[in-house]
This record gives structure tokens, C-alpha cells and sequence, in this order.
């Protein structure tokens, strides 16, 4: 079982960079989280960094089939089978 953190949720277009999988620079990373911070309808105190594995949900937003709903977490911990942490990502 995963935890993730909630720290972005806004309305993006088709071609938007919300759904970059892959990053060969650092700048590109860098770029991408401060999007989807700027972007986000909704404060948190979670400011995920470069390292962080980063979980994009995307869905209809009801404006039509040009823009998506997005949220996205970053991945917090990993519970083993009996509910107990098994490790939480961020001490690495």
C-alpha cells in the first residue's frame, strides 16, 4: 500500500506539461513541480523536491474535452501488509 501526499490540483489543457514522464535535466524537473505549484486551485504545505516520485490522476473536468482535472502527490510512504510503515521515502 502507498501514501501519497496531495500538494497540486488544477484544470490543464491537453498538451500540458502535467503529463511530462520523463526528465533528463534538472531544470525540466525543477520546472514541472513549479507548474503544477503555480497552477494549483488548492494550498498545501507539501513542496515536493526533484527526487520525489511524483503521482498525476487526470479526469474530465466538465469544460468540454479540451482541459483535464489534475491532481498530483507525491509519494510519501510504502506500508508493508500489515498497515505498519515500511519505509518512508522522504529520510532518502
Amino acid at each position: 500500500m502507498f501514501r501519497f501526499d496531495i500538494f497540486s490540483a488544477y484544470r490543464a489543457a491537453l498538451d500540458s506539461a502535467a503529463y511530462g514522464q520523463s526528465f533528463r535535466q534538472r531544470e525540466t524537473r525543477e520546472k514541472f513541480l513549479q507548474d503544477a505549484a503555480e497552477q494549483s486551485v488548492i494550498q498545501t504545505e507539501i513542496t515536493p523536491g526533484i527526487r520525489d516520485r511524483i503521482l498525476t490522476l487526470s479526469t474530465c473536468s466538465g469544460m468540454g474535452h479540451e482541459t483535464r482535472w489534475v491532481v498530483q502527490a507525491r509519494l510519501k510512504m510504502v506500508l508493508c501488509k500489515e498497515g505498519l510503515p515500511q519505509n518512508d521515502l522522504q529520510k532518502t
